[in-house]
């Protein structure tokens, strides 16, 4: 391995003689194989070798972040103080993967006490009894962190919670700057969970029913998307040979042609994409099913300049990866970046900017070309047609029409 990184034979010499050279050299494999650059490996096999000191300090057992603090001030104080802010931080960084490639890096003891032991029951029977997808999975969990956080430093049993305290909570949700929106879904998880308390009699009988979000009312506001003029143009501002932007057009025009969610392109795999026959099959999450469409040509131009240009090598399945290493299918999380920065150099003003903006400029889209909302909800993959309801009203030129219709000549 460090032939590969050094060309220089007293550099490779010098690494190889030094302790801990077989760790050393298993440990830089790693990173090789998880996709870092060169210049990396050969920084990284460097200070490694000035860190061996500190590393031997670790040399039995499992440790957790207190021993590795403790590590770091020895190695300091060995130095008399001598160490310069940038080495502290890379060995802070280096010291943690290593231990957690030898399998020796202890991670922080879970919260204890029965509120937290109820909670993790709770997200169990969620997962195996309910069935809750993994997105859905941390949406909830989540939310529900905001109602414990909340109400563990009052050190009283969750039998002691009234209604009046419940008030309190949504109060004090609101003090925190949180959206309507976004304190339902607060709401909605903490009652939730009252529930499953209920049935494991640790809470006061009916005070889940007896709590209730803020009420958000069907179709009050419009769906919000950016015009598909200004998708056109956040399409030409990534027409570029940037590996980054090969990447992003491609899955920008599957947010904003097909309308798929985040998770269902996060989740798209090599398998999914089917070239001799031009389609392309999405896991859909809600419906807990596979779709297929129609791989457009456009599409399926962009998909596959990014897979011979961009795509690292790797075993992965997942059809985007991170550039960066560690290689690594990328997140939903990491979507929203790669739609919301796009949007914010074009200036488009959004109040979302995420990926399902895109979702709403696609149906909204197919509105105004006048296909039906069964077909719509059919191509978004909606379970209702109350979902679908919702686009409805951004056809502003029919409704203009209706309110151009002239009463006078019927009657």
């Amino acid at each position: 391995m460090f032939d590969k990184i050094f060309s220089l034979p007293s550099a490779v010499a010098r690494h190889k003689a030094a302790p801990l050279s077989e760790e050393r050299r298993r440990f830089l494999a790693q990173l090789d194989r998880q996709g870092y650059k060169p210049g990396h490996l050969a920084q990284t096999a460097v200070d490694l070798l000035r860190l061996v000191p500190a590393i031997q300090l670790l040399a039995d057992g499992v440790h957790d972040t207190a021993g590795v603090e403790a590590v770091i001030a020895r190695f300091v104080r060995q130095r008399h103080g001598r160490v310069l802010p940038y080495l502290r931080k890379t060995l802070r960084r280096l010291l943690k993967q290593w231990l957690r490639f030898f399998g020796r890096w202890k991670d922080p003891t879970p919260a204890a006490g029965p509120l937290w032991t109820l909670y993790r029951d709770f997200l169990n029977w969620l997962e195996h009894e309910r069935g809750f997808s993994v997105g859905s999975l941390k949406n909830r969990k989540y939310s529900l962190l905001t109602f414990l956080r909340w109400w563990e430093p009052k050190n009283r049993p969750l039998f002691c919670l009234r209604v009046v305290d419940l008030d309190d909570f949504l109060a004090a949700c609101h003090a925190q700057g949180l959206s309507r929106v976004g304190v339902l879904n607060v709401a909605n998880a903490t009652r939730s969970f009252l529930r499953y308390a209920e049935i494991r009699r640790l809470c006061s009988p009916g005070l889940a029913d007896a709590f209730h979000g803020p009420t958000i009312y069907s179709h009050e506001g419009l769906p919000r998307g950016p015009l598909w003029p200004e998708v056109k143009r956040l399409l030409a501002a990534l027409n570029t040979g940037r590996p980054s932007h090969v990447r992003n057009r491609a899955i920008l025009l599957l947010f904003a042609v097909y309308g798929f969610r985040a998770g269902e392109v996060a989740r798209l795999c090599l398998d999914d994409i089917d070239w001799r026959h031009d389609r392309i099959t999405v896991p859909r999450t809600k419906q807990r099913r596979r779709q297929t469409y129609p791989l457009i040509p456009s599409v399926g131009r962009a998909i596959l300049r990014y897979l011979k240009e961009v795509r690292p090598k790797t075993h992965h399945r997942e059809v985007f990866l991170c550039l960066l290493a560690p290689v690594r299918p990328i997140s939903s999380a990491a979507l929203w970046t790669v739609v919301a920065n796009p949007i914010d150099r074009a200036g488009i003003k959004l109040l979302h900017r995420g990926p399902h903006c895109l979702r709403h400029a696609c149906a909204s889209r197919l509105v105004s070309e006048g296909f039906s909302l069964p077909e719509i909800g059919n191509h978004l993959g909606h379970r209702s047609a109350d979902a679908t309801r919702h686009y409805a009203k951004v056809d502003l030129p029919a409704l203009r029409d209706v309110a151009a219709f002239d009463l006078g000549e019927v009657l």
